[in-house]
């Protein structure tokens, strides 16, 4: 079964939180995303994350079994790099490797099993070494401006 879940770095200490996704739901006002995650057996805990950095669950994990999210840095074998994207357009939605300093995407899937995350975009951004780090043709849950549900 696929497991849906994010991750955001939180507001008031900049740690990573991983969990379910929310907007507006725990604060009552506009504008604030969170995730929300088990802290006890009793209950869900929900803290503000900076909305750049939330990031969806691919559901794959590299080589050495750590999570792929939205956001990370890959490396394979031969040093190339990549960030990983969510891309959707007229023709194709899913998950793309984003070669660093290009803009050709690459499909990523279970047969990619030669990778590494070696980094995030967000804390490690002298990895992507002035790649392109906006997508300009997807909608990134981080904008209040459009949510993509996937």
């Amino acid at each position: 079964m696929r497991e849906i879940k994010f991750r955001g770095k939180r507001i008031d200490t900049g740690e990573w939180v991983h969990g379910y996704y929310v907007l507006d739901e725990f604060s009552g006002q506009n504008g604030k995303h969170g995730i929300a995650f088990t802290n006890d057996p009793c209950g869900f805990q929900v803290v503000e994350v900076i909305p750049k950095t939330v990031g969806q669950f691919t559901n794959l994990r590299d080589e050495n079994g750590r999570e792929i999210y939205e956001g990370d840095i890959l490396q394979n074998s031969t040093g190339r790099r990549w960030v990983v994207d969510w891309r959707c357009d007229e023709k194709y939605c899913g998950w793309d490797l984003r070669i660093i300093n290009s803009d050709m995407p690459h499909c990523i899937g279970e047969t990619y099993t030669d990778f590494n995350v070696i980094g995030n975009i967000h804390d490690n951004p002298e990895l992507v070494e002035d790649g392109p780090q906006s997508r300009s043709n997807s909608t990134r849950r981080g904008d209040t401006t459009g949510l993509a549900i996937r």
